[in-house]
């Protein structure tokens, strides 16, 4: 460690000491620093009273340049301190040193704080000198997107106001973060209070504040809204805790070093751990169950071993909560399920929940869906209907997995509604609960749900419900939409499943009142038109939108998000209440139920045993059942198999690129959008990189043309509005969806090259064999995209060679095309094994179970 500079001011020995002193860790921040001098510099406090040790811990930018420059000019008491590269933690414990103040505190250098924040700090510490911490409001700081910083902190409810907490008393209330806090320098002299090398990337300020406050048999916490710490989110991602989830020392040094030993330490200190740091750790693990929760956003390590060690951890931390305090949390979003894996799940003593809660009702069918959870070996189990007992209409056991381990076991049954009904547990009968509490009826008195009747409008009511409300009830909708199926792709494109089973209803089944929802600008409008369906087009965004979804039995749809949305006027005022059904935009290989769980479905299309296996058999983590999982095959195969058999071998005259996506390269749709904007970065990512690298290969381009192909470049649709700005090589051709016949781009394809694509299976479907490109495997399946790895093995059950180099897709290519452009036959059994039924009734199958969801004929 060395002293590099010192300002005019902390070289003068003859300077009151000062009352506050700054210790910030500084590496690699150049580009952000002058907005943390100014913000020091500006301070309306009186500036004899602050001191700044700035410790630069090896940076290699202009850090260390920018922080000399400071101390040089600056009237501040600066000192700057360099050492070799060593973390944080390691660059504070050293500023420590060199602190004269008597309140020590520990910005990080790019963030930045308002121009009052220490006079605020001065203030209270004058009219309450019996605090033992300040904590300050933290207001966030989007970069790149806010234009002003933003009370976005998950604990704001803290900072309502300027007040003194003993948390001795106040349970609710504690604090952690160190840059945003105030320490009495002697106490952490005295107690030799230093922070945690071992704990990283997060916890080290929780850590170190949480010792801190264990010194005090009353700790009084200073809570001041009124002094604002402004945290800066990096738009790159780029800050520690943006990439946390990456680290396996987040789900193992962390828990040990960090959670586990200061709760060891206030037992062994003060005999029993307070009921604040109980709180305060609770709510640390609350954000580890939504990271495992926040699958497609944030990929993550905690897998495997990692995962395993994680849930031991876990295990072993809630030896020291006290149940009732995990049961009564409420400082931010903890799930039912969460409290009972902290009670129960990490634990090896078998156990079952006193009560099983109805969770969705369908009344045409007359049945309901029970559920219940357990840890161990399942409870006796006994369904008791009309005094009698019964048996389940469909049932199975979910795994409740968690960081890549099965921490509970979830029971579903769906029940025939009987007069009465309730379930027997090990002998005893268990209390049944609603979901939504009052918003369920008598099961007994359960009816197929008749066409609502008109509402009544009442005269004192906002003009926009009245309007939406009385057009969706208007003579003209019901007498057009009454019992809609409403069908639907994506917003901007048709052409998928719902497109072909549109068709085919329309052409089979006339009656049914069948429409097709799309955005009016889309290049398939025109195509739908032109093949006479315009009469059964609806804009999406339109009135007549609005009108339809009011009056729609089926909600028939491709995909799940925000496709099938309720029209915003319309969400206001009524809840949806058709029966939707999913028929997927491709085969699912990959564990998705992160994702599909939380969706209400009526109908789930799957199309091959192993996919279907993985939804509904026991053991698998969907919460769906053989009662709403039925493997029609997808109504879109139908068509390709017919298009695929219009070319053989020798008229296929594309090699097909059709690469999927990764959820981080695109920013988040506003609302209204279609589709959200690839990052500005795009072409200098891996993932560009990689693709281009494929694509601008002159064995590729050579090997093409020696035999009559064409390159085609489909990407996926999140891609296609950068296709045109996008340098191709003149031997690639660029495929677009809308518009389009995308089945016969798979009909034509000589071979297919993807990485993790659904659309793999469209090839195989029609026996075209396929190269997957995967140089980013880990991170694409420990949840980087929508799922993690599921049953599907590439390996072991993909229809063609895995790839991880530019150069094996090369050579993987040339053998397909000295096979004759054919599977060879290891990859065709696959193919075959996938494809038991290949018929041309995936729609018809489809259909039927569609109708099915209306129940028996009354």
């Amino acid at each position: 460690m060395t002293v590099v500079s010192r300002s005019e001011a902390a070289s003068n020995p003859h300077l009151a000491a000062p009352r506050y002193s700054i210790v910030s860790a500084v590496y690699n921040v150049g580009r952000y620093l002058d907005d943390f001098i100014a913000s020091i510099e500006r301070q309306d406090l009186d500036l004899s009273l602050i001191e700044v040790i700035a410790v630069d811990d090896g940076s290699t930018d202009d850090s260390l340049a920018r922080l000399k420059m400071w101390a040089d000019q600056s009237a501040l008491r600066v000192i700057v301190v360099t050492q070799e590269n060593a973390g944080q933690g390691a660059a504070r414990n050293n500023g420590m040193q060199h602190v004269t103040g008597e309140w020590v505190t520990f910005p990080d250098p790019d963030d930045w704080l308002e121009g009052d924040y220490f006079t605020k700090v001065d203030q209270f510490l004058e009219d309450n000198p019996e605090t033992s911490m300040v904590a300050t409001s933290r207001l966030t700081f989007l970069e790149g997107r806010d234009s002003e910083p933003k009370h976005g902190h998950p604990l704001r409810d803290f900072f309502t106001d300027d007040y003194l907490a003993d948390i001795s008393i106040r349970a609710d209330r504690f604090h952690g973060s160190a840059p945003a806090a105030f320490f009495r320098h002697a106490v952490l002299q005295e107690n030799d209070i230093r922070f945690d090398l071992r704990i990283r990337p997060n916890f080290e300020d929780g850590h170190f504040c949480c010792h801190y406050l264990l010194t005090r048999e009353q700790p009084t916490i200073g809570f001041l809204g009124s002094a604002h710490y402004i945290y800066r989110k990096r738009e790159d991602g780029s800050s520690t805790l943006q990439t946390k989830s990456l680290s396996p020392e987040h789900f193992i040094d962390v828990p040990r070093h960090g959670y586990l030993e200061v709760l060891q330490y206030a037992r062994e200190v003060t005999g029993l751990v307070p009921g604040w740091l109980q709180n305060f750790v609770l709510y640390e693990l609350s954000w580890y169950f939504q990271e495992d929760m926040a699958i497609g956003n944030a990929p993550t390590v905690a897998l495997g071993e990692v995962g395993a060690e994680f849930v031991d951890l876990l295990g072993q931390i809630a030896t020291y909560l006290e149940p009732w305090r995990i049961d009564a949390f409420d400082i931010r979003r903890f799930d039912r399920e969460w409290r009972d894996i902290l009670m129960h799940g990490v634990f090896v003593e078998p156990w079952h929940t006193d009560y099983a809660v109805v969770n969705q009702i369908d009344t045409d069918r007359r049945a309901f869906l029970l559920s219940y959870r357990y840890v161990g070996a399942a409870p006796q189990e006994r369904v008791i209907a009309d005094a009698a007992p019964t048996t389940p209409i469909s049932s199975k056991n979910r795994s409740v997995e968690y960081f890549g381990q099965t921490v509970l076991v979830e029971r579903l049954l769906w029940v025939a509604a009987t007069d009465s009904a309730f379930v027997e547990l090990d002998g005893r009968a268990v209390e049944m609960r609603n979901s939504s509490p009052g918003a369920v009826r008598m099961v007994a008195r359960m009816r197929p749900m008749a066409p609502k009747p008109r509402r009544s409008l009442r005269q004192r009511v906002a003009l926009e419900r009245r309007i939406v409300l009385a057009a969706a009830d208007s003579d003209y909708a019901r007498r057009r939409y009454t019992n809609a199926w409403t069908f639907m792709d994506r917003i901007a494109d048709a052409d998928d499943n719902a497109e072909r089973l549109f068709r085919w209803v329309r052409t089979v089944h006339p009656e049914v009142n069948a429409w097709f929802v799309l955005h009016r600008s889309s290049l398939d409008w025109a195509r739908l038109v032109k093949d006479g369906f315009g009469d059964r087009l609806v804009a999406h965004g339109s009135w007549k939108w609005t009108m339809l979804l009011a009056n729609t039995r089926h909600f028939i749809s491709s995909h799940i998000d925000r496709s099938h949305q309720v029209p915003q006027p319309l969400s206001r005022f009524r809840k949806p209440t058709w029966k939707y059904t999913f028929l997927q935009h491709g085969v699912i290989k990959d564990d998705l139920s992160r994702w599909l769980n939380r969706k209400t479905i009526s109908l789930f299309v799957t199309s091959t045993p192993g996919e279907h296996a993985s939804i509904v058999a026991d053991g698998s983590p969907y919460r769906f059942t053989e009662r709403d999982v039925k493997m029609t095959g997808l109504p879109r195969f139908d068509k390709l198999l017919e298009r695929g058999s219009e070319f053989s071998p020798g008229q296929r005259d594309l090699i097909l690129v059709a690469p999927t996506w990764r959820n981080w390269l695109n920013i988040k749709p506003s609302e209204g959008q279609a589709r959200g904007q690839v990052i500005g970065d795009f072409m200098q990512t891996e993932y560009a990189r990689h693709w281009f690298a494929v694509l601008s290969s002159p064995r590729l381009r050579d090997l093409a043309q020696a035999h009559g192909k064409r390159v085609g470049f489909l990407p996926h649709p999140n891609m296609q509005p950068i296709l045109s700005a996008m340098d191709l090589p003149d031997h690639v051709q660029p495929l677009t969806y809308e518009g389009q016949d995308v089945q016969g781009y798979f009909a034509r394809a000589a071979t297919l090259l993807t990485d993790y694509s659904s659309v793999a299976f469209n090839a195989a479907y029609i026996d075209r064999p396929v190269v997957y490109f995967q140089f980013d495997f880990e991170a694409a399946m420990h949840g980087g995209h929508l799922g993690r790895e599921g049953y599907f093995d590439y390996r072991r059950d993909g229809f063609g060679p895995v790839c991880i180099t530019d150069e094996q897709v090369d050579t993987a290519v040339a053998e397909i095309a000295a096979h004759g452009w054919t599977p060879p036959p290891a990859f065709q059994e696959r193919i075959d094994r996938t494809f038991p039924q290949r018929d041309g009734q995936s729609c018809r199958r489809t259909f039927e179970a569609i109708v099915a969801l209306e129940g028996p004929t009354q």
